[in-house]
C-alpha cells in the first residue's frame, strides 16, 4: 500500500513539514516536523474535449488540489498559504514530467487545477482565492460545495505569487536524497 501510494502516476503528494528557523538552515524532514500534505490528483474531465492545433481532438486534463493542515496550532499562521503556494509553483513547473508519467494518451497538458471546498469553510475559500482561484460559480454544488478553478497555468505567474508571499527562499527536499 504504501509503495504504490508514494508511486501513483495518477497523484502528487507533498509531505508539509514546518520551515527552518532561518531561511536557508539545516532540513529537517523528521517526523516531529510533518504537519501535513498537499495532493495532486489527475483527472480527464467527462465531458469536455478540445481540438488541438493539427486538428486532432483531445480529452481535457484537469488536477484536483486537496491540502491538509493536520493540527490546529499550525493553523493561520500562513503555514498552508506557503505550502500551497510551492506546490503550484512545482506542479507548474513540472507540468511536462508529471504529465507524461500519467501517460494518458493525446493528453499532453494539464487545462487547470481546481479545488472543492465546503461553503461553510470560509477560510480555504479565502486561501485558494489569495492564490489566484475563482469560484466557477457563485452557487454551492448540491454538495454544499463551491468548485474553484485556477486556469493561469502559467509559471511565471505562479513565481510571482511566490515572491510576493515572501516564500522565494523555498528549497525542495527530494524524496529519500536530501536538499536539492
Amino acid at each position: 500500500m504504501q509503495r504504490k501510494w508514494r508511486e501513483d502516476a495518477d497523484k502528487l503528494t507533498f509531505i508539509v513539514c514546518l520551515p527552518p528557523a532561518t531561511p536557508g538552515g539545516p532540513v529537517d524532514d523528521s517526523p516531529s516536523r510533518m504537519i501535513g500534505d498537499v495532493n495532486l490528483f489527475l483527472y480527464l474531465e467527462d465531458s469536455e474535449t478540445e481540438v488541438d492545433a493539427s486538428g486532432e481532438a483531445r480529452q481535457v486534463a484537469v488536477g484536483e488540489i486537496e491540502i491538509m493542515v493536520a493540527e490546529k496550532a499550525h493553523r493561520g499562521r500562513g503555514l498552508g498559504r506557503g505550502a500551497l503556494l510551492l506546490f503550484l509553483a512545482y506542479v507548474l513547473a513540472h507540468q511536462g514530467e508529471i504529465m507524461e508519467q500519467w501517460g494518458q494518451p493525446g493528453v499532453g497538458v494539464l487545462e487547470a487545477l481546481r479545488v472543492k471546498i465546503g461553503s461553510a469553510n470560509e477560510k480555504s475559500l479565502k486561501l485558494f482565492e489569495s492564490v489566484g482561484f475563482v469560484k466557477k460559480s457563485e452557487v454551492e454544488s448540491y454538495f454544499g460545495e463551491f468548485e474553484l478553478v485556477l486556469s493561469d497555468m502559467e509559471v511565471e505567474g505562479m513565481e510571482s505569487r511566490v515572491r510576493e508571499f515572501g516564500m522565494e527562499w523555498w528549497s525542495e527536499v527530494v524524496y529519500g536524497v536530501g536538499v536539492v
